[in-house]
């Protein structure tokens, strides 16, 4: 059976799928010429719901990985191969040089069986061979791998999410904000890209990728081989340092002010200076890296005196030491990548561990949906008691009935009903749940969507009971105001609407929910005035008509209003003033608290002959009041069909532009960084630096062919001098680079701020929250750090494909087809989820 949400199921794992990605062309099919949707992606297998999902964390991780052993196993063998290959190219090359050399010096003779004329030919075709066989080893494995990781990262995100709404109230205040937000959910998304397993297994091929290349390398230069080797060695701890200074800071908004904004990112920008300082290093290191070692070598072969410098010994040295960098360096990645690996389990781990709210859902009688027994409820703030309710009675409440808790400012009704959630802690006392809770808080909570989605909130439409709820909770006459009637988006926290409307906005939301038997209300009448409070008090509670009337309602509150309508009320208090602790001060019904006026007192409510209302009283009225709300229902219908066709969405929706990136940007990122001078110098520092080393390897070929011990000097020489060029181009192109980007980084902020701080409030009022807060955080972190890592590259292979071009005609023509696909895919997918992230995470516990 497919999911309803996704598209047809993916086909079972095999070597086609995997080789081929025949998975992506059936996504990119579905969605030819047009913006990817959650709908055209195949649905997720049956192990990836919630609903199947394993409570433990360790044993759902090693579920995932015994049910992708074979992927696992693919990956492995991928490796493998990939890692044979890239060893046997440089041997292939050693041996086609081999070929080509005229001049027998008698060195290397356990080549010379190999390496005659009439082979040539063979060993052409065998690099071929080889290096396409790398190149669907390396996709092979990368793409085994990644989803063994990407199920595993997965499911833990839905673990974290599933813990955020069941972590104990006390420990979430506590942990939420530093660690949730940012540690957990980053070392899920960050540090879990590829299965752990592959990472170590990839860190054994690589050992001996190494190990088998430095062999054939020390049988081709003799000893002197082991210095430049060492040499190679010293990148690995620069490359670590790489890996885990990708965490070193986080881009955050914390204090309104500008000036201490700006302090604040000052602060930031010291370690993104030092990130982006750090990476020009590694990259310089990598550069020069195989030069450096290749002078080395060639320093300790002629001071060893070992023999010529010839073809064969030269450029087989260079391309061995160049097959030895990648893994050397790779190595140095994966090592990272393991610690990082270690300390975002961890991180995870303490989480999850992390003790869960005490909601006590019991089996209890069929129509019980509450039972308390002298419970007593606490609230902690920072380890310390600060208040406590004590309820010395047994409370047991049924559907249909309503329960009416009554207290002044600070009685601990709130507390109450907190407790039966979950959010304070049940310190002792018998406490029974039955599931299915429909909340409504004393604050709204309104969602970024139009009225009707924030009032169905995922249930499927039905028109009837939809129109029932709209009348009973008064939103009738509010469409008709409202510009395109319930597909009106009320924005951001609902401040397009007033405070009375969201309230019944969330009242109604509760309302609709006809799952829950239960109904929990905290003081939701507060910001409603007298006659809507009572229009929506008949609709709900009065009578057989009463939409609440097959339901349990606990309603916290400290008007009297519904008192009439309640089967039991409960009246919270403090009985000594001294004591900072509240408890149960009455428990019965309405009609014998009204007999206590020291009671009623508290409430600053006087009794009177409306108070002692008989019952005959009380039914006439309320048929009088059904007849009202009947009236009132028809109005509120009538005014729904007029207010249900589909209106433009009010709220400002993401940049239409967000899967290209304009000449506009281009500029205004040029000019940040230092304009037209920067970009000059360091497009001038690349390509010199690119024809040095073309130079080296040209004065290379001519040594090799003239070698005499005379002009040695000579040729050393000029070949580092040729070096030191090389080291003042490559350092004035990868740290001129690194801090013109954290410069650039520095002004996109403060313009970013200042246009922010001087939007008007209509800006304010169509912008959701978590686009501005994705703006100042994660967009501008990509901006500090990620972009710097990615736009450095491009840059430099631009700079350096200029002798190539006639190469790249085939690719220009072919490439621009394929990514005018392939750009739909990551950011509508990406920002479907960031956005709305942002805001709503710290209000998940509230959509139980």
């Amino acid at each position: 059976m497919e999911n309803e949400a996704y598209g047809p199921r993916c086909p079972r794992s095999a070597f086609r799928y995997d080789v081929l990605f025949c998975w992506l062309t059936s996504t990119m099919r579905r969605a030819k010429g047009r913006v990817v949707q959650t709908t055209d992606l195949c649905s997720p297998p049956d192990a990836d719901l919630i609903a199947e999902m394993l409570p433990d964390h360790v044993l759902m991780v090693r579920d995932v990985l015994r049910r992708e052993r074979c992927s696992l196993l693919q990956a492995g063998v991928a490796m493998l191969v990939y890692s044979i290959c890239q060893t046997a190219l440089p041997i292939i090359m050693l041996m086609v040089i081999r070929c080509v050399e005229t001049d027998d010096t008698g060195e290397l003779q356990w080549l010379s069986e190999w390496t005659t004329v009439d082979s040539m030919v063979y060993w052409i075709l065998a690099y071929a061979v080889f290096q396409a066989g790398a190149a669907v080893a390396n996709h092979w494995q990368l793409h085994a791998a990644f989803h063994v990781g990407q199920r595993v990262r997965a499911q833990l995100i839905m673990l974290v999410f599933q813990k955020a709404l069941r972590v104990d109230p006390q420990r979430r205040r506590a942990e939420m904000c530093e660690r949730l937000q940012r540690k957990v959910l980053q070392a899920v998304a960050q540090e879990f890209p590829h299965d752990p397993q592959e990472a170590l297994s990839t860190s054994r091929w690589l050992s001996l990728q190494i190990v088998l290349a430095g062999a054939v390398l020390v049988s081709t230069i003799s000893a002197s081989a082991l210095c430049g080797i060492l040499v190679l060695i010293a990148v690995v701890p620069i490359s670590k340092n790489v890996g885990l200074g990708s965490g070193i800071f986080s881009s955050r908004i914390s204090e309104p002010y500008l000036e201490r904004v700006f302090q604040k990112r000052q602060e930031e920008l010291y370690w993104a200076m030092r990130e982006s300082l750090v990476y020009g290093v590694s990259m310089l290191v990598t550069v020069l890296a195989p030069t450096f070692a290749f002078a080395t070598t060639l320093v300790a072969f002629a001071l060893l005196g070992e023999g010529s410098f010839s073809a064969t010994r030269l450029f087989g040295t260079l391309a061995l030491l160049n097959a030895l960098r990648f893994p050397i360096m790779d190595l140095g990645s994966m090592l990272a990548s393991i610690v990082a690996l270690h300390t975002g389990w961890q991180r995870i781990q303490h989480f999850l561990d992390l003790a869960e709210a005490g909601i006590p859902v019991a089996r209890l009688e069929d129509d019980v949906e509450l039972k308390m027994e002298r419970c007593t409820f606490s609230c902690n703030v920072d380890g310390e008691e600060c208040f406590q309710l004590s309820l010395d009675a047994t409370l047991t409440l049924k559907r249909g009935d309503l329960c009416l808790v009554l207290g002044k400012v600070g009685s601990g009704k709130s507390t109450l009903l907190q407790g039966i959630l979950g959010e304070n802690r049940c310190s002792s006392g018998l406490l029974s749940v039955s599931h299915g809770i429909a909340y409504c808080a004393q604050q709204p909570w309104i969602r970024n969507e139009t009225l009707m989605e924030n009032i169905l909130f995922g249930e499927e439409l039905d028109s009837e009971w939809y129109d029932q709820v709209l009348a009973a909770c008064g939103l009738g006459p509010d469409l008709k105001q409202l510009p395109y009637g319930d597909q009106t988006e009320i924005g951001e926290r609902g401040v397009t609407i007033s405070g009375g409307q969201k309230q019944r906005v969330a009242l109604a939301r509760a309302v609709y929910q006809r799952k829950c038997s239960m109904v929990i209300l905290d003081d939701v009448f507060s910001a409603l005035d007298a006659h809507t409070s009572s229009h929506i008090i008949k609709a709900l509670f009065h009578g057989q008509k009463g939409l609440l009337r097959d339901r349990a309602v606990l309603l916290a509150s400290h008007q009297t209003a519904c008192a009439l309508q309640a089967q039991r009320v409960l009246l919270l208090g403090q009985k000594d003033a001294s004591v900072p602790h509240s408890s149960l001060l009455f428990d019965g019904d309405w009609l014998d608290l009204c007999k206590e006026p020291h009671l009623l007192s508290l409430l600053g409510h006087v009794p009177s002959s409306d108070d002692t209302v008989t019952k005959e009283d009380k039914q006439s009225q309320e048929e009088e009041e059904n007849e009202d709300a009947e009236e009132a229902q028809h109005r509120s219908a009538a005014a729904l069909v007029t207010a249900q066709t589909p209106m433009p969405k009010s709220m400002m929706r993401s940049e239409e532009h967000t899967d290209r990136i304009s000449w506009r940007s281009v500029k205004a990122y040029c000019r940040c960084c230092g304009g037209f001078p920067w970009v000059a110098s360091f497009f001038a520092s690349s390509v010199l630096e690119r024809i040095a080393l073309i130079f080296l390897d040209w004065w290379l070929a001519r040594w090799a062919e003239e070698d005499s011990a005379d002009e040695r000097s000579m040729y050393f020489a000029v070949y580092f001098a040729t070096v030191l060029l090389v080291i003042v181009f490559v350092s004035f192109g990868r740290l001129a680079f690194a801090v013109a980007t954290v410069n650039a980084g520095r002004r996109l902020f403060k313009q970013l701020a200042l246009s922010v701080l001087r939007a008007p409030m209509w800006w304010w009022d169509t912008t959701p929250l978590g686009r501005v807060l994705n703006r100042f955080s994660f967009d501008t972190e990509n901006t500090d750090t990620t972009l710097v890592t990615k736009l450095f590259p491009a840059l430099q292979s631009m700079s350096w494909c200029w002798p190539y071009l006639y190469h790249c005609i085939p690719c220009c023509t072919s490439l621009p087809f394929t990514l005018n696909c392939l750009r739909f895919v990551p950011r509508p997918l990406a920002s479907s989820w960031s956005n709305p992230f942002l805001h709503s995470f710290f209000l998940l516990h509230l959509l139980r």
